[in-house]
């Protein structure tokens, strides 16, 4: 699970007490190269195979960060969001997501289900 820090904060995560829960801080700002390499590492070191998947709790960033981190790790697994904001439930809807903003850095074919 990839969870935004705040949001985490203020709800009990079901769930973040048997599955691997990292939490990201929020806002556009923490959508970089750097953070998603972390959330790569997490996936990693949390034994995820190609048979798991990502489960992102919180707003754009989370679901943009996750949706990414989804794409790339072991060539895609698949991903749920669990959105915060109404921005965030009507984009995941059309199964956007991107790092670094304006579609700079995007995944040719989003796996989100």
């Amino acid at each position: 699970m990839v969870a935004d820090a705040k949001v985490a904060g203020l709800h009990e995560l079901p769930g973040c007490e048997e599955l691997p829960c990292r939490r990201v801080a929020g806002g556009e700002g923490a959508k970089t190269l750097g953070e998603l390499e972390l959330v790569l590492e997490f996936l990693a070191e949390a034994g995820l195979d190609r048979s798991s998947g990502v489960i992102t709790f919180g707003g754009g960033m989370v679901s943009d960060l996750g949706g990414m981190a989804a794409a790339l790790f072991k060539r895609g697994v698949a991903v749920w969001h669990v959105p915060t904001t109404l921005l965030v439930n009507k984009i995941t809807t059309l199964f956007k997501t991107e790092i670094h903003g304006k579609g700079r850095l995007r995944p040719v074919t989003d796996v989100t289900p």
